[in-house]
């Protein structure tokens, strides 16, 4: 005769599925289209409006605004949970100094379409998939420089697909992690006091059934390697609580080229926040020295 289950082991395995069940919906809150904050400040309406197909097949928004003739581009790429919108700021003092700007939503954010972000493994290829369009459109000439600038999850994906974007001629990353499980490691301790353990492993393997992509293999203090030798300049925000000191220290010793530029007091992408008239100088006379002018 089977005997009826204890009450104990009832309790186990209910709060083993409440787990379970909590942890796959943290999962599904990383990897699926986040949530974007409804308030930002709107852009004025661009020269060029389009889209383009990344290999996924999903649609990636793309926006130019022509600078002065002859003048050069720059590029920004948002982080996660964000959009184009959210570059304003930058967008301002580069329209001010006279550059084209060329803006794109990464899948899964903002008006381009798919469901599930990969964090920076694959949004290399929204960002080739929007250049060539560009291109082929005339919009970006042969002739224009092309600079591109990329916070957090944006600078991993130009720092992971750097060596299949040989349009871009120099590149500036703000608050890049070293490599997805690590950022991983960083934010659930600073968010909810979890340490370093294999419940965050728990959570990346349901994102990754979850969404097909392999986070581990997104490991930009090692990609950004292929980058050399076009010119490139690290923002790290020294205050940062995904980015530690120790992670930045992973990235420059793949990129000893590179100049580095350290805000002390600056949170996760918060240098333009906190010292605006730095960052903007620092930022322009990067570009400039690296070929990417105005006319």
């Amino acid at each position: 005769m089977l005997r009826k289950p204890s009450t104990f082991i009832l309790i186990c395995c209910t709060v083993i599925a409440g787990i379970w069940s909590i942890f796959r919906h943290i999962a599904q809150m990383i990897v699926r289209r986040p949530i974007v904050e409804t308030f930002f400040l709107p852009l004025p309406k661009a020269d060029f409006e389009f889209t383009s197909s990344n290999p996924q097949g999903n649609e990636i928004a793309a926006w130019w605004y022509q600078g002065r003739p002859g003048a050069g581009a720059v590029l920004l790429c948002h982080g996660h949970g964000s959009r184009h919108e959210k570059m304003i700021k930058i967008f301002d003092f580069l329209r001010n100094a006279g550059y084209s700007v060329f803006l794109l939503d990464f899948r899964a954010h903002g008006n381009s379409g798919g469901d599930y972000t990969s964090i920076g493994l694959h949004e290399w290829e929204d960002i080739a998939a929007v250049i060539g369009e560009a291109e082929r459109r005339h919009i970006l000439q042969p002739e224009t420089r092309l600079a591109a600038y990329g916070c957090s999850m944006g600078a991993a994906a130009l720092a992971n697909g750097a060596d299949r974007l040989p349009r871009i001629n120099a590149f500036i990353l703000e608050s890049m992690y070293s490599d997805f499980r690590k950022v991983a490691v960083n934010y659930f301790n600073a968010v909810a006091r979890i340490p370093d353990c294999f419940l965050i492993d728990l959570v990346l393997h349901m994102a990754m059934h979850e969404s097909g992509y392999s986070y581990y293999q997104s490991r930009p203090c090692e990609s950004v390697r292929q980058i050399f030798p076009r010119p490139l300049l690290l923002i790290q925000d020294n205050q940062d609580n995904r980015v530690f000191a120790e992670d930045f220290a992973r990235i420059t010793q793949n990129a000893s080229w590179a100049k580095i530029s350290t805000f002390e007091q600056a949170p996760h992408v918060g240098a333009l926040r906190l010292e605006p008239a730095r960052f903007e100088r620092e930022f322009l006379d990067f570009i400039a020295s690296a070929g990417i002018s105005v006319a």
